[in-house]
């Protein structure tokens, strides 16, 4: 029912209509049409019950003045009133000079037209006129308790005098414009812009929520909610998630446990049409995958794969292999899905979850396609076949399943072009090619896969082989040209009496791999075990090229070297991988490159 219709509802004389007028979905429409609009029936009359008397509940000088106004008025018609009514909730009151007492009054009508709304709804539940009115002057209310978030200062008062816990059982009212009402409020009182510098405020605020069990409530609130791409409150409602975590990343796993958010946005995401409120789902869900908080970022990423949710990320960047994003947008949600399943394989267990949900069997698919969801899925397979022994099956899967066909078109061309958020990082789509056939080449223990993967280099005359030296040379240059950077730095420390200690060093060594050094590390790794397991005819080959390019060999020994003697021997696998490299660098200086 309309809004106009509820001011025009007469009780029906029909008996048979009585029992259909008990429904209160009537009363819950009426907010809605007050704020999305003045709308009229088509005589364009406003019909209302005669208002009862109000009684004064706020002091006029910690009201706006619209307001105060409005308390002080005479009588009014009944279409004077209900324009006042809707136009009172676009201009909520403003934070500046708001005084403890102007908090307690704002909290106590709060309080008070909350009981009267109840009353009125328990009393009239059978005509919704006899409770419009108190519903609206709630709405209203809650807009004007907006003036408190404006000022974190007061919020510890907010919460001794109960003021948050109202508004968040507000959160289980009938009416789903108070509803959403309450989470605008909510989300503003939230905002971290708001409340970066208050961070005793902040806390004070995080528990009293969490005291009020909002996760819980607010959660049970996305039931009631309209899930479309015009509904606010939706998107307000994931905003609090969003704010909370941003006071708070260490409630990411809080968030997972006591309610069923995970669930949620994992269902949501997996929904085929793109709208703003999927984009914001992959958003919140990419925060609680990898956030900072290593324990609880695990346990949530545990809690992923509970729920089958690295089955539906998987159905979710499948609508992508033949695909394109049709905007900048849908493009951004497709690559927070590719980062929450990157997130998920960093817990070893969930790397088996993803082989045996056929997820690389999707990924050569999407290889082959080379559509613009190859990058995202490069980058995941980077993060899969990457981890060492937990990475076995996965890598020997890959090959199995056809994927060397798919993947060594993409190391051979980097694409080119494209223009915003088309175009390809040439860096990060070289680092993440060679990176996956580094993993490989040192990850499978079937010396057949093994030989299936380092054969490419010597197919077709040495043209992969070429290409290997080729990327050597180009991020061997950007290395260089870093390196020049760094003395200078280094020179000016020295110039002024500095110490160059180990702090320094390491921020170096970080620069120079973004410049391109982690790139040549694991280029020059299967060049290492290229020459090491093919035959002199290769290692023949790469020394010709070197020398036709003026690129001494022994570059390839040096970058090696300095590679293994950063790997943390401390762990078995660590000490392995140095003692790996430490033959390969044995075999290179073995090699004539005269």
């Amino acid at each position: 029912m309309e809004f106009s219709e509820i001011l025009s509802y007469r009780p029906s004389t029909d008996l048979n209509d009585l029992g259909r007028s008990r429904e209160g979905s009537a009363a819950d429409s009426a907010v809605a049409a007050a704020s999305n609009g003045k709308r009229k029936r088509e005589d364009g009359v406003f019909v209302v019950p005669a208002p009862k008397a109000r009684r004064p509940d706020t002091d006029v000088s910690d009201v706006p003045p619209d307001a105060a106004a409005a308390a002080a008025a005479p009588e009014e018609d009944e279409r004077t009133r209900a324009l006042r009514l809707m136009e009172a909730d676009t201009a909520p009151a403003e934070g500046s000079g708001l005084t403890i007492a102007g908090v307690r009054r704002l909290i106590k009508s709060l309080d008070r037209k909350v009981k009267e709304n109840t009353k009125m709804r328990m009393k009239h539940s059978d005509d919704p006129t006899r409770f419009v009115e108190s519903e609206l002057e709630l709405h209203g209310q809650i807009k004007e308790v907006h003036a408190i978030a404006t000022t974190p200062e007061h919020y510890v008062e907010v919460i001794r005098l109960g003021g948050l816990k109202t508004v968040i059982n507000l959160l289980n009212h009938e009416n789903e414009d108070i509803v959403a009402a309450a989470i605008d409020l909510l989300q503003e009182m939230t905002d971290a812009d708001t409340l970066d510098a208050e961070e005793e405020y902040a806390t004070a605020l995080i528990e009293g929520l969490l005291d009020g069990q909002l996760l819980p409530v607010l959660m049970e609130a996305f039931g009631r909610l309209k899930d479309t791409p015009e509904n606010d409150g939706l998107q307000a409602a994931l905003g609090i998630f969003e704010n909370m975590l941003d006071l708070n990343p260490k409630l990411s796993e809080r968030m997972v446990k006591e309610c069923d958010l995970l669930t949620w946005l994992v269902t949501r995401v997996r929904t085929k049409k793109f709208d703003p409120i999927k984009l914001y789902a992959s958003e919140i869900l990419a925060i609680l995958l990898q956030g900072a908080d290593a324990k609880g970022t695990d346990a949530n990423r545990a809690a992923l794969a509970s729920v089958n949710g690295v089955d539906r990320l998987l159905q979710s960047v499948s609508q992508y292999k033949r695909k394109e994003p049709a905007s900048g947008e849908e493009y951004e949600m497709m690559q927070n899905l590719f980062g929450c399943l990157c997130s998920a394989v960093m817990l070893p267990s969930n790397i088996q979850v993803f082989v045996d949900a056929e997820g690389i069997e999707l990924m050569v698919i999407m290889l082959r396609e080379r559509r613009t969801s190859m990058y995202g899925t490069l980058k995941l397979l980077d993060h899969l076949l990457s981890k060492g022994d937990a990475s076995k099956t996965a890598c020997a899967t890959f090959v199995d399943r056809g994927g060397l066909r798919s993947l060594f078109p993409a190391f051979m061309k980097t694409p080119s072009g494209g223009k915003g958020w088309r175009k390809v990082s040439e860096a990060e789509y070289e680092e993440h090619t060679v990176s996956i056939i580094s993993s490989l080449v040192r990850t499978l223990q079937d010396p057949t896969l093994a030989m299936r993967v380092l054969k490419k280099f010597v197919e077709a005359d040495f043209s992969k082989l070429e290409r290997l030296v080729e990327l050597h040379i180009k991020y061997l240059g950007r290395v260089q040209q870093c390196e020049v950077g760094l003395k200078a730095e280094r020179d000016v420390l020295e110039a002024r009496g500095e110490t160059f200690d180990d702090i320094i060093e390491n921020e170096h060594y970080l620069k120079r791999l973004d410049a391109g050094l982690h790139t040549l590390q694991h280029v020059d790794l299967i060049i290492g075990e290229v020459l090491y397991k093919c035959g002199a005819a290769a290692a023949e080959r790469a020394t010709a090229l070197l020398r036709s390019k003026s690129s001494p060999f022994g570059a390839i020994s040096a970058v090696l070297i300095e590679y293994g003697d950063n790997v943390d021997e401390s762990t078995a696998v660590g000490a392995a991988a140095r003692s790996d490299v430490q033959a390969l660098v044995m075999v290179l200086g073995s090699i004539k490159t005269d």
